[in-house]
Parts: structure tokens; C-alpha cells; sequence
């Protein structure tokens, strides 16, 4: 072999080492895989839980990634049932050890950078429990079904069924987890525990399915009679 043919090998497969290497850089830097695929799982601490869908997560290599739990979809903050989505997520995730699995039918991330997974515990998926539990319905984006679709209809159907949660609560005074009516009329905003809608008509304790829920001014039900914050005191 000659002195030049030689020197090109070395170079061509310098050249390809490189560019390996630029690779897997890509593909591992930050914990993060490629843009173009869900299919990573890592291990983390779930360090915060922002709501019933979203938690931060420091994972093992001390980078610290906010995640959007594939799936579901609780209330939004000042809706029907959300203050109870984020406190049941706190109980199942909140200091504890998780897997973050992608799903190789979805993004990585969301238009918010948030990290697409399912957040599991032991054996336990965080997103499913919410869903059979009734703090959460399935979401699924895009139209485009994830992997464990089936399973959470069947534990969303379960829940419809048996009137758990955000079934029975939000449905109580013909209201939807999303935070409006069935008619379409927003949540009045002096009853962020759930959703109640504003008069006409003027509702009464007798039509509310909770008690002792958080009450603000103006309060137009007038649910707090003795005006301690606390309507329908039972």
C-alpha cells in the first residue's frame, strides 16, 4: 500500500470516528434523545410538581428537565377538580425516585420544550392512577394514539362509570374538567376549588354536590352566608 493510499485511510477513518462521536454527542447531550423520536427512558427525582400533568425532574446526571406526562390532561389552575390533580400527583410522585419512558409514537418534546413522557413509579404509572382514579382524562395530541391508549381509555371509562372525581364533582353542576359549562359559560372565578358557573340562575347549596369548599367576593351564589370564606358549611 502506498504512502498517500495510507495516509487517506487514516484520515477517512479519523473523519468517521468524528463524526460518530459529533453523533452521540447530539444524541446524549443534556439526557435528552434526538428531536425526532420518544423512544429514551431515564431515571430521575421528581423535584417538583408544578400541576396534575406537569413535574420537574432532576435526573441522575444532575440536569434538571420539566415534564409533560403523556396521556392525560388534568384541570387547569382555578378550575373544576385542579387543586385536587395537583394534590394527588404530589402523593404518588412528589421527593420520590421515577423513569421518565418516551413513547416512540410521539414528539420528544412539546412546542413548550417540556419532555413527553410517562412518569412511572416502581410499577406504578402516575399518569394511568390519575386517570383511573378521576383526576385526569386521556389527551391524546394530534390525533396520533400513544402506546398505552388503550389502557387508559379502558381506566377513563371506569372511572366515567363509577362517578369518580372530576365524574361526579365537575358533573355535579353541569360543568367539564376544561373549566367552562356544557354550555360553553365560563367557571365563575369566586369558586376556584371547582367549577360553578355564574347566575342566572342562582343556585343554591342544595344544587352543589361539595361542601366546605373555598369561597371568594363577590360570591353571587352567596354560599357564605357568615362570609368566613367557606361556602356551604355543612
Amino acid at each position: 500500500m502506498g504512502l498517500f493510499t495510507a495516509k487517506s485511510l487514516r484520515a477517512s477513518t479519523i473523519v468517521a470516528t468524528l463524526a460518530a462521536v459529533a453523533v452521540l454527542g447530539f444524541v446524549f447531550a443534556g439526557d435528552v434523545l434526538a428531536r425526532d423520536t420518544g423512544a429514551f427512558a431515564y431515571s430521575g427525582r421528581v423535584v417538583h410538581v408544578v400541576d396534575g400533568d406537569t413535574v420537574d425532574v432532576a435526573l441522575k446526571s444532575s440536569k434538571r428537565v420539566r415534564v409533560r406526562v403523556i396521556g392525560i390532561d388534568t384541570p387547569e389552575v382555578g378550575t373544576c377538580y385542579a387543586a385536587a390533580a395537583t394534590t394527588r400527583m404530589i402523593q404518588l410522585v412528589s421527593s420520590k425516585n421515577v423513569v421518565l419512558h418516551g413513547d416512540a409514537t410521539q414528539a420528544t418534546r412539546d412546542r413548550y420544550s417540556r419532555l413527553l413522557a410517562y412518569v412511572d413509579v416502581g410499577r406504578r404509572d402516575a399518569g394511568a392512577t390519575l386517570v383511573r382514579e378521576g383526576y385526569a382524562r386521556v389527551y391524546i395530541y394530534g390525533g396520533r394514539p400513544f402506546l398505552r391508549t388503550a389502557a387508559y381509555q379502558k381506566a377513563e371509562e371506569g372511572a366515567r362509570q363509577a362517578r369518580r372525581g372530576l365524574w361526579a364533582t365537575c358533573a355535579a353542576s353541569g360543568t367539564t374538567a376544561g373549566g367552562t359549562t356544557a354550555s360553553g359559560r365560563a367557571c365563575d372565578p369566586s369558586y376556584p376549588d371547582f367549577c360553578i358557573p355564574p347566575p342566572p340562575p342562582d343556585l343554591d347549596c342544595k344544587d352543589i354536590a361539595r361542601k366546605g369548599f373555598k369561597v371568594l367576593p363577590p360570591d353571587p351564589h352567596r354560599f357564605d352566608g357568615d362570609h368566613d370564606g367557606i361556602g356551604c358549611e355543612s
